[in-house]
Protein backbone atom coordinates (compact mmCIF):
# COMPACT_ATOMS: atom_id res chain seq x y z
CA UNK A 1 0.00 0.00 0.00
CA UNK A 2 1.52 3.01 -1.06
CA UNK A 3 1.68 5.89 1.68
CA UNK A 4 -0.20 9.14 1.59
CA UNK A 5 3.08 11.49 0.67
CA UNK A 6 3.59 9.02 -2.62
CA UNK A 7 0.25 9.77 -3.79
CA UNK A 8 0.92 13.45 -3.82
CA UNK A 9 4.34 12.86 -5.38
CA UNK A 10 2.58 10.81 -7.89
CA UNK A 11 0.11 13.57 -9.01
CA UNK A 12 2.00 16.71 -8.45
CA UNK A 13 3.41 17.01 -11.64
CA UNK A 14 0.16 16.74 -13.24
CA UNK A 15 -1.53 18.97 -10.66
CA UNK A 16 1.48 21.63 -11.63
CA UNK A 17 1.15 20.85 -15.45
CA UNK A 18 -2.97 21.90 -15.09
CA UNK A 19 -2.49 24.81 -12.93
CA UNK A 20 0.87 26.41 -15.49
CA UNK A 21 -2.00 25.67 -18.07
CA UNK A 22 -5.07 27.01 -16.79
CA UNK A 23 -2.91 30.29 -15.58
CA UNK A 24 -1.68 30.92 -19.27
CA UNK A 25 -5.71 30.56 -20.69
CA UNK A 26 -6.01 32.82 -18.24
CA UNK A 27 -3.55 35.23 -19.05
CA UNK A 28 -3.96 35.21 -22.99
CA UNK A 29 -8.32 36.21 -22.44
CA UNK A 30 -7.11 38.87 -19.91
CA UNK A 31 -4.58 40.49 -22.73
CA UNK A 32 -7.75 39.77 -24.87
CA UNK A 33 -10.29 41.59 -23.30
CA UNK A 34 -7.64 44.60 -22.36
CA UNK A 35 -6.49 45.21 -25.59
CA UNK A 36 -10.24 45.46 -27.42
CA UNK A 37 -10.85 47.89 -24.15
CA UNK A 38 -7.90 49.86 -25.12
CA UNK A 39 -9.43 49.79 -28.69
CA UNK A 40 -12.68 50.80 -27.47
CA UNK A 41 -11.14 53.64 -25.15
CA UNK A 42 -8.80 55.28 -28.13
CA UNK A 43 -11.85 55.16 -31.35
CA UNK A 44 -14.31 56.69 -28.25
CA UNK A 45 -12.94 60.21 -28.25
CA UNK A 46 -13.15 62.02 -31.87
CA UNK A 47 -11.55 64.59 -32.35
CA UNK A 48 -13.21 67.69 -33.39
CA UNK A 49 -13.43 68.32 -36.77
CA UNK A 50 -11.42 71.57 -36.85
CA UNK A 51 -8.54 70.18 -35.33
CA UNK A 52 -5.68 68.76 -37.50
CA UNK A 53 -3.68 65.46 -36.90
CA UNK A 54 -0.62 67.94 -36.75
CA UNK A 55 -0.01 71.92 -35.85
CA UNK A 56 2.37 73.38 -37.19
CA UNK A 57 3.66 76.61 -35.68
CA UNK A 58 5.12 79.36 -36.91
CA UNK A 59 8.73 78.41 -38.62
Amino acid sequence: MTTVRDRINAHLPIVLEVLRTGSLVVIALSTICASQSLKQMAGGHDAPSGVSATHKGPN
